[in-house]
C-alpha cells in the first residue's frame, strides 16, 4: 500500500482557494505512486465551489480544518506547497505534524524530489533605505 501524504498549503486569499495548485500537486504525487489527502478535494466533496464564496461559511471551514488536522495526525507525512508559511491554517497543520512526529516534506513544482522541510527561522534585516533589504528578504522567503 502506498504511503498517504497530506497536502498543506495556503488557500484563502488565493484565486479559486488555490485549488489549482493543490490539484496539480495531488496529480503529480499520485503519478509518483503516493496516496494523497487533498484539502481541495475535501472542499469539493463538502460542496464548496472555490469560485463562489457563498458556498462556504465559517462553521464549514472549522469542520474541514478539524478533518484536516485528523489527517495530519494519521497520514504518513505532510507535504507543504509553496507559500504554506503565509497561511495560518497550513502553519497550524505543520506545527501539529511536528508536535506528533509526522514528517514534514516540501513539494517542489516539477519532477523534484520530496525533501524534508527545514525548520523556519525568523530573521530581522536592518539597514539604510534602498540598501537591498527587500530584495534579500524576497530571496530568503522561499
Amino acid at each position: 500500500m502506498a504511503a498517504r501524504l497530506f497536502l498543506s498549503g495556503p488557500m484563502r486569499g488565493y484565486p479559486r482557494l488555490n485549488h489549482d495548485a493543490f490539484d496539480r500537486a495531488a496529480a503529480l504525487l499520485r503519478y509518483r505512486g503516493y496516496a494523497v489527502t487533498s484539502p481541495a478535494e475535501m472542499d469539493r466533496i463538502a460542496g464548496i465551489d472555490p469560485g463562489n464564496p457563498e458556498t462556504w461559511d465559517d462553521e464549514m471551514v472549522r469542520n474541514l480544518m478539524r478533518y484536516d488536522l485528523s489527517c495530519v495526525i494519521t497520514d504518513a507525512a505532510v507535504v507543504t506547497l509553496p507559500g504554506w508559511y503565509r497561511s495560518w491554517g497550513a502553519t497550524l497543520e505543520v506545527m501539529v505534524a511536528r508536535a506528533v512526529g509526522t514528517p514534514v516534506l516540501r513539494f517542489e513544482q516539477g519532477d523534484g524530489p520530496l525533501v524534508p522541510a527545514g525548520p523556519r527561522a525568523l530573521v530581522g534585516l536592518c539597514g539604510y533605505a534602498q540598501s537591498g533589504k527587500d530584495s534579500l528578504a524576497a530571496g530568503m522567503a522561499e
